[in-house]
């Protein structure tokens, strides 16, 4: 993701900025498993985040188009009943 958007340099510096940072047990854990765990939650929290607004404006949009579908069957039936009454006063 960070390389999509040419982020890469930027992200880099931060990790390397992060692992000086850290001192005791932090700096062992983060030899351990390499800075790029810390890459691989912030990739896993985007991919979340993504997937959560993704759904919301799905839900957002099926409540849009449920109202918009009443609204086409209000007008379609106060259509229905015009050309009901002017076959009546044929």
């Amino acid at each position: 993701m960070y390389h999509q958007l040419g982020l890469d340099p930027a992200v880099s510096r931060a990790l390397q900025e992060f692992s000086n940072s850290l001192d005791g047990m932090g700096r062992v854990s983060d030899r351990m498993f390499g800075a790029y765990d810390v890459k691989g939650r912030a990739d896993a929290v985007a991919k979340v985040t993504a997937s959560m607004t993704y759904a919301a404006l799905s839900e957002q949009y099926s409540n849009q188009m449920g109202q918009l579908e009443v609204q086409i069957t209000s007008v379609e039936g106060e259509r229905d009943q015009v050309r009901t009454d002017i076959s009546w006063k044929r």
